[in-house]
């Protein structure tokens, strides 16, 4: 039928020294811990939408999303 169950995850982080925030010349938005989060997602929907969703696992969060496929 055209559809697929996608099942995603990722864990990072962002090392910034002291150095590299003063030479930025701006405030970043970032937090100093690791960011965990597991999602799945289906894709083929109607031939060109896909539905996201993904689930924080280091401290509460859910989120969902529709995207169109690229034509071409």
């Amino acid at each position: 039928k055209g559809i697929s169950l996608i099942v995603h995850g990722a864990s990072g982080r962002t090392w910034l020294t002291r150095a590299r925030l003063a030479s930025l010349g701006y405030t970043p938005s970032y937090t100093d811990r690791f960011h965990h989060e597991i999602g799945l997602s289906l894709s083929g929907l109607l031939d060109f939408f896909r539905i996201d969703t993904a689930e924080r696992l280091d401290r509460k969060g859910f989120y969902a999303g529709l995207s169109f496929a690229r034509v071409f």
